[in-house]
């Protein structure tokens, strides 16, 4: 799922502006367009190892609850 990087009002406005400001804009939105998907596969990928993290733990306790169990039975 992608999102816009510029609103409609700054779509909206953007003729209005002086030419350094909107030649300023078009380096933004180059930038913004580049650096999206770096971004989004960041937060997805950092995400992902706290995911994992966590079930590693859920795991480990698990297993430690278990193993306790063992113990009790022999």
């Amino acid at each position: 799922m992608r999102f816009p990087l510029r609103s409609e009002f700054a779509k909206e406005n953007h003729g209005e502006a002086g030419s350094s400001k909107q030649c300023n804009d078009e380096h933004t939105d180059q930038t913004a367009f580049l650096l999206a998907p770096i971004i989004t596969d960041f937060i997805r990928n950092t995400k992902r190892e706290l995911d994992d993290e966590k079930l590693e733990d859920a795991l480990e306790l698990l297993d430690l609850e278990w193993s306790k169990d063992d113990d009790s039975k022999t």
